[in-house]
């Protein structure tokens, strides 16, 4: 019912990556990745100390999708390190580098973002 959401950076993306892959439930994927474990703030799990943001959260829904299923949270925590933080309080993604899986063994990375304010009704 609890769950925590690390956002990696590229410095990560070979642990993220590997992770994926199903592994045992007694495999302490941590430790096999060499990523620390850190205390969240809520809930139980811990958060990676490594992950520049974590949101912890509590499981919202399950939504099942054929031979899969989504999870939906509610978040209950934050966490973000402050050298990744602009001004504004916001992540800086210039800085951040979060990578993104795009398809077959391909992926992405940012900054390749662009400011488009929402249209209002």
């Amino acid at each position: 019912g609890e769950f925590v959401v690390n956002l990696a950076s590229r410095s990560l993306l070979e642990q993220m990556n590997t992770t994926a892959a199903t592994v045992a439930p007694e495999v302490d994927e941590f430790e096999m990745q060499g990523l620390t474990p850190d205390p969240s703030d809520i809930v139980s799990p811990p958060r990676v100390a490594e992950a520049p943001i974590a949101f912890e959260c509590v499981r919202h829904d399950v939504i099942d999708l054929g031979t899969s299923a989504m999870l939906l949270g509610r978040v209950v925590s934050v966490t973000a390190d402050e050298e990744i933080m602009a001004d504004d309080g916001l992540p800086d993604f210039d800085i951040l580098l979060p990578p993104s899986r795009l398809g077959r063994h391909q992926w992405g990375y940012a900054p390749g973002t662009r400011e488009l304010p929402r249209p209002r009704k």
